[in-house]
């Protein structure tokens, strides 16, 4: 179902089908109201819930098999990658260790701009703004702006 979303309901329009067939996905929950402009790239293995009256822009993508949870009215710009899998340091001789799969929390009323990057196992704050091409290394408190590469606040909202 991912794959005819891609493909032949790219785009801002289909807003209504595109929900419907992602809901009948194993592990993709999308709610009432929110708009997905595809193309999308959700593992088969992850888990995706996304609130209500969210928007979620062109080439998201989730790397590895964790889960990713947003909340309501949150505004995802293009691109917004979320990394759930990673790698413990290993040995000198293979410095890629065991994998691991984490979670990531979006709070309801987060706008992350575009070609954001978010790592595992980081919540992000009710109402925060976060920087286009920000690199999100750390949790991110509520009502604030943040931005740069690792993230860090610049203001209260």
């Amino acid at each position: 179902l991912t794959t005819i979303v891609n493909k032949f309901l790219k785009g801002t329009h289909f807003f209504i089908i595109k929900r419907v067939l992602l809901n009948q996905c194993e592990g993709i929950q999308i709610g009432q109201g929110t708009k997905v402009v595809a193309p999308v790239y959700i593992p088969k293995q992850s888990i995706f819930h996304v609130g209500e009256k969210c928007w979620i822009g062109r080439g998201l993508t989730i790397e590895g098999n964790g889960e990713v949870h947003i909340g309501d009215r949150c505004d995802l710009g293009p691109e917004v990658s979320f990394i759930t899998g990673s790698h413990e340091i290993g040995d000198a001789d293979r410095r890629a260790g065991k994998g691991f799969n984490g979670i990531i929390r979006i709070a309801s009323g987060v706008w992350l701009g575009a070609k954001t990057v978010i790592l595992p196992n980081i919540d992000i704050g009710k109402g925060t703004v976060v920087g286009a091409a920000a690199v999100v290394t750390k949790t991110l408190q509520d009502n604030g702006v943040y931005a740069g590469s690792p993230a860090k606040r610049l203001r209260d909202l």
